[in-house]
């Protein structure tokens, strides 16, 4: 898993990976959540955002940065769970 530094030091990959697809508030996720992930985001995705948009930021962010990448839209978490990652998810 990698730490809040290494997102910091790749913004400018990830914003430019991100780009086309509009995406808000990005936000890291630390490895309390991680999985099988190396990398986890929080995102607002633009409202037209797809599922397989989703999966093409992901794969975007991996080539980029060389890790596994799992992104998490804010819009798809309700309850319990939206409100224990929105209380650890870091600005970037």
């Amino acid at each position: 898993m990698h730490d809040l530094q290494f997102i910091r030091e790749h913004k400018s990959l990830i914003n430019h990976a991100l780009k086309p697809f509009h995406p808000h508030h990005l936000r890291y996720v630390p490895e309390v959540c991680a999985g099988d992930a190396e990398v986890v985001l929080l995102i607002s995705p633009a409202p037209d955002t797809s599922y397989f948009d989703m999966f093409e930021m992901e794969e975007r962010l991996a080539q980029q940065l060389g890790v596994s990448v799992q992104l998490i839209s804010e819009n798809g978490l309700s309850g319990q769970e939206r409100r224990q990652l929105l209380e650890i998810a870091q600005e970037i």
